[in-house]
């Protein structure tokens, strides 16, 4: 039953982050919330080098305070699922598609792009074991 409701909280963000360029806290916190009571959760201390890194790469490629906190969450809450080479896979490819698909839409005037789909599309992918 809760991966319904994890399902429904990404599937949300992502159409909000599509349609208004913005991730709300309040369903980042419910998305943590619900994976951090899921029995498959990660301890924090392994993946701190990871925040790290993932804070650096975000300021440093630009992307948005929301994009950064979303990853945050994903990397505290279900690190096994995200730092592995099936996400990484999945993250490069939807993020290469959601660009491109920015840029035919509208042009050189794409300077917001929309990365919570390419964010959770892959988590979701593992998670729910599509």
């Amino acid at each position: 039953m809760l991966c319904y409701f994890v399902a429904l909280t990404a599937l949300s963000i992502i159409l909000i982050d599509i349609r208004k360029h913005l991730i709300p806290n309040e369903l980042t916190i419910l998305l943590g919330f619900l994976l951090l009571v899921d029995p498959y959760s990660s301890s924090i201390v392994s993946t701190l080098p990871a925040i790290a890194v993932s804070v650096a790469i975000g300021l440093l490629g630009r992307f948005g305070a929301g994009d950064i906190k979303l990853f945050i969450v994903l990397l505290l809450t279900s690190s096994p699922m995200v730092l592995n080479l099936q996400y990484l896979k999945g993250m490069a490819l939807a993020s290469f598609a959601t660009v491109v698909l920015s840029l035919l839409a509208r042009g050189r005037h794409a300077k917001m792009i929309a990365f919570a789909p390419a964010i959770l599309l892959p988590f979701l992918n593992i998670y729910l074991a599509i």
